[in-house]
């Protein structure tokens, strides 16, 4: 058994090999969104996967009301991260693959 990106995703896949038959087992989940917050900031973190786009919405009742964010993130062992200021108000965030 062995652990590899295979697919191009950013996701470690599985490739197993028995009696000359080589399996690809591709990794399906989804990735956790993390939020701390740290005085005044909160930092969002979450894995560096392709395909995930980070949206923010100021009313959570409603679904159509999700925009990107534009605020690039950091990239940290794998890992993007965001910080925001909380005086920007009121914000709920998710992770979306378009």
């Amino acid at each position: 058994m062995t652990f590899c990106k295979g697919n191009g995703d950013g996701r470690l896949d599985i490739v197993l090999c028995s009696g000359g038959t080589v399996s690809v087992l591709l990794n399906q989940t989804l990735p956790a969104l993390g939020v701390n917050l740290i005085g005044e900031q909160i930092r969002l973190v979450w894995p560096a996967w392709n395909g995930f786009t980070l949206e923010s919405t100021t009313n959570f009742s409603t679904t159509n009301t999700w925009v990107a964010v534009t605020n690039q993130p950091v990239l940290i062992n794998d890992q993007r991260i965001l910080t925001i200021s909380v005086a920007d108000g009121e914000r709920y965030f998710r992770l979306r693959k378009p």
